[in-house]
Parts: C-alpha cells; sequence; structure tokens
C-alpha cells in the first residue's frame, strides 16, 4: 500500500515511478477474469496520486476494454501482443503491425495439402477461425465467456487486416510451415503463435 501513498513516492527510492504496466491474464486478472478487490482498490489509489497504469495484453482490444475501464486506465491499450495499440479517447488504432501478404500465400498453398492445418486470425475489428477446432487463447475459451468467435470459409478476403494468428494443427504440419515461414519471412515477420496437436 506504501507504493501508492502520495507522501511515499517522494521518498528518493520511488521519486521517478510515474507508470505501472500490467499484463492481464494470469498477472492483474484471476481465472474467473475478474480482478481480486484487494488489486483494484490499490489501483485506484494508484490513480488518485498520479501514477498511471498502461495495460498490455495478448488480447484482442474489445477484451481489453472493460478491464481498462474498470480500473480508470486511460492510456493507449497494447493489445495482441503488441500487434495493435488503441487510443482509448479518439477511439482509434495507433499502431498497427499487418502480417506480410507473403505469409498468406504460404498458408493457402499449404493448406490445400495440409487438411488439418488451420487458424484463428485477430483483426483490429474481429476475430475468427476457420474451423470449430481452431484453438482460440483461453481467455475466449473460458465458459463464462459467451462471446462468438466465428468460423469463415472464405478467409482470404479478409486477411489482409489480419495482426496475429494462432496455427494450429498436427506437429509435423506445423513444424513444416514454420520453416517455410522462417525461410521466406525471417527479416519481417517478428512472430508466430501456434499450438501442436494430434491430427484428428
Amino acid at each position: 500500500m506504501r507504493l501508492f501513498d502520495a507522501e511515499y513516492r517522494r521518498k528518493k527510492r520511488l521519486r521517478n515511478v510515474a507508470l505501472l504496466a500490467c499484463d492481464l491474464d494470469g498477472t492483474l486478472l484471476r481465472d474467473d477474469n475478474t480482478i481480486e478487490e484487494r488489486t483494484l482498490s490499490l489501483l485506484r489509489v494508484a490513480n488518485e496520486t498520479g501514477l498511471d497504469i498502461l495495460l498490455a495484453s495478448g488480447r484482442h482490444i474489445s477484451f481489453m476494454e472493460p478491464v481498462a475501464a474498470e480500473i480508470g486506465c486511460s492510456l493507449p491499450l497494447i493489445a495482441l501482443n503488441g500487434s495493435l495499440v488503441f487510443d482509448q479517447n479518439s477511439k482509434k488504432i495507433i499502431h498497427q503491425s499487418r502480417f506480410p501478404v507473403k505469409l498468406w500465400e504460404i498458408l493457402e498453398s499449404q493448406m490445400k495439402d495440409m487438411p488439418a492445418l488451420g487458424f484463428s486470425a485477430f483483426m483490429e475489428a474481429a476475430v475468427w477461425r476457420t474451423s470449430e477446432e481452431a484453438v482460440l487463447p483461453k481467455y475466449l475459451r473460458q465458459r463464462h465467456m459467451e462471446t462468438e468467435v466465428p468460423v469463415v470459409s472464405d478467409w482470404t478476403t479478409e486477411i489482409a487486416d489480419c495482426a496475429m494468428c494462432v496455427l494450429f494443427g498436427p506437429f509435423v504440419d506445423i513444424q513444416r510451415i514454420s520453416v517455410l515461414i522462417a525461410k521466406n519471412l525471417s527479416s519481417s515477420i517478428r512472430r508466430i503463435m501456434y499450438d501442436s496437436t494430434s491430427a484428428p
């Protein structure tokens, strides 16, 4: 509690503290998607004493905004592991890292020979998946979450706006795709998140 005390903050050890950067899942949020009351109280005191709060998460923007509102965070939201930065005041995207077209050309060409391979795609305004079995982040799989993540059949028409994707499928397919991406896009793509599962 002393960290958020205005008088204590003036002391030498914390005089330069101006910002608290927080992750969400497994850090600020509990497994039931709520914030512990004591933590919530401390964060509100932090706001009152002038400490800014910044949220950074692998979550989509729409799943970060309610948390930001609850704790009084008005700074931009860093979403999808840094792929999107959203200004809460103007309601505009101020940074977006889109995947290169070459990536989708690789996926499209390989998925014809890999029927068990699929992915979930995350964009500014939507999250969707290529099949019902698509692997989703934990916050989208929890029972209390009622948000529908649509399944699309023609993903090539919307893929240009994708900022992050989660691949899923047999290990050998994932490995093959990973090698192709590394060979063709190592200089222009930073990260692909995937989950290896056994073939159906």
